[in-house]
């Protein structure tokens, strides 16, 4: 059932477990897109990196797009 608002409740996430590689990190920026997230307008190819986590992504020192 929905909540009186009329929207779903968004469904539980947890960071460091996605897929592997679906974390897209921007070397130029320093932004990492999370699943869902697309960066507009786009990345290069020669700046693009792929992550396996969230953790991952910030030890290399990637912060998330907002």
């Amino acid at each position: 059932m929905a909540p009186a608002s009329g929207k779903e409740p968004e469904p539980w996430v947890d960071p460091d477990n996605y897929e592997p590689n679906s974390i897209i990190g921007d070397r130029s920026t320093m932004y990492c897109y999370l699943p869902g997230q697309y960066p507009y307008p786009g990345i290069a190819p020669e700046n693009v990196v792929y992550f396996d986590s969230l953790a991952d992504a910030q030890a290399a020192g990637y912060r998330t797009h907002q």
